[in-house]
Parts: C-alpha cells; structure tokens; sequence
C-alpha cells in the first residue's frame, strides 16, 4: 500500500496523465456464478484480493483529487493465461499433468468457473487502457465467457491425448 501511495504520489509530481493499474477480479470475491460487472460490490475474501482492492481504491482516491492530472483506469483481470504462465496456476498445472502423467492437485469439485483470458487479450486491453481516451475508473478484463476447471482437465486431455489423474 505504502509503494502504492509514493507511486501516486510520483505520478501527482510528474504529472502523468495516465495511470493503468493491474488489479484482479478476485476483489469481487465469491459470486453467484453469473458474470461480475463492475458496478458490483467489490466482497474480497483472501489477503491478496483485499489488497488489489485497497489498491484500487487508492489510486482512484488520488485521481479524484483536484491537484492530481492522473487518469487512473483499473484493470480487474480474469484468470489470464497462455505462455510463460505462472507454474502454480490452474491451466498450467493441467498442462504439465497432462504432459508429465503426474497427478493434478484439484481444490474443490471442478465446477467452479472461470472466465480465462488469454494474456494476448490481456495486453491488448492494457495497451487500450494506457491509449484510449476514457475516463477514470474500473474495467473488467475477461475473456467472455467462462468454463469449469473439469472442463478446462477435458481439454488439457483432449490436447495431449492422456488421460490426467486428479
């Protein structure tokens, strides 16, 4: 929170007129299963989504005020994936547990949904965001449409062709 504030700060002194932050819809915390929009309250459930919100919150704080001439556009990313992925998220350990023949860890039943959104989407809507003018605020960044993690096990099989032990 701290980095946070000097950054706003910093961008107030230089005055930067655009500021895009990364945020996540994990600050919409558990949902009713349709799609989260973003004028939904914002029911954060674990530490790190508390602190994208309280991110979030600060820097449009700071834009509001009369003395900043930073536009902030805040991004509530969906479960991006694709290349260079992180090692712990969900479609890359499907992946290598397709590959590799190694059991995938499954947290739940697999019929929680997701709306994935392939990291090209991702950086296509961060550079819309950093270019295009709008107003401060916060933007959903989704895929469109969502899956279940069985069906995101069904088509790491279905790509490798083995099967994957949960």
């Amino acid at each position: 929170i701290l980095a946070t504030q000097r950054m706003m700060d910093a961008a107030t002194r230089m005055r930067v007129p655009r500021l895009v932050v990364a945020s996540s819809s994990s600050v919409y915390g558990p949902t009713s299963g349709g799609p989260s929009v973003e004028s939904d309250h914002p029911r954060p459930a674990s530490p790190y989504a508390v602190t994208k919100l309280a991110e979030e919150q600060l820097c449009l704080a700071h834009a509001a005020r009369a003395d900043c001439p930073t536009d902030v556009v805040a991004l509530r990313y969906f479960t991006v994936y694709g290349p260079r992925q992180r090692p712990d998220m969900f479609t890359h350990r499907a992946l290598m547990a397709a590959l590799t023949g190694q059991p995938l860890r499954l947290y739940g039943d697999g019929h929680q949904r997701r709306d994935f959104t392939y990291i090209a989407d991702a950086v296509a809507a961060t550079i819309a965001a950093a270019s295009a003018p709008t107003d401060t605020g916060i933007v959903n960044v989704g895929g469109g449409s969502n899956a279940s993690l069985l069906e995101v096990i069904n088509v790491a099989k279905s790509l490798v062709g083995r099967d994957i032990q949960i």
